[in-house]
């Protein structure tokens, strides 16, 4: 089929613009699926197929992002998945999914001050988000005992001893590796 007319040219041209938008959709909502189902494989293969019809879509980057950190060692490096989910949040700042992958992410290599704030700022979108609400909680009750720990360190007279049987910090895995629940 070939269109002579300009405006029929146009309006084929807006018609696949439409289809394809559709069916990146449609490849985002199958991913977040799978990922609920744990087919992580089929899950990426979606969410990749998403990203490559529009990849300026936060919500689709924060996605395959999250979807890849799931695929990987848990000793793995995941800086470069910081930063697509740092960039899906700064092109959908209001998108629960993006903020909460981040912060679960951002817990899971140990950088706990920063899931601190995304997980309130999940909060923040989504009262009802009892998994943020709950690291929040959890989060802070951590802090307040580390801020108390050397004090009662000092005061018990644990000092060395202590020091030599501490835990240490290990990077610890966020108590709901899912997706958010709304």
């Amino acid at each position: 089929y070939k269109a002579e007319n300009p405006d029929e040219v146009g309006r084929v041209n807006e018609e696949e613009i439409v289809r394809k938008a559709i069916e990146a959709d449609e490849c985002f909502m199958k991913a977040k699926i799978l990922l609920k189902r744990n087919a992580l494989d089929e899950a990426a293969e979606n969410a990749t197929i998403a990203l490559e019809s529009d990849n300026e879509n936060g919500d689709y980057i924060a996605l395959e992002a999250w979807i890849e950190s799931r695929r990987r060692p848990r000793n793995e490096k995941v800086d470069d998945l910081l930063i697509k989910l740092r960039k899906a949040v700064e092109l959908i700042p209001t998108s629960e999914d993006a903020h909460f992958y981040l912060a679960q992410l951002l817990y899971q290599d140990g950088r706990t001050g920063e899931a601190l704030k995304e997980y309130q700022e999940v909060a923040e979108i989504n009262e009802h988000n009892i998994d943020a609400v709950r690291m929040v909680r959890i989060l802070n009750r951590k802090k307040e005992e580390a801020a108390k720990k050397p004090k009662a360190a000092s005061s018990s007279g644990g000092g060395f001893f202590s020091s030599l049987f501490s835990d240490g910090k290990k990077k610890s895995s966020p108590p709901n590796q899912g997706s958010p629940i709304a």
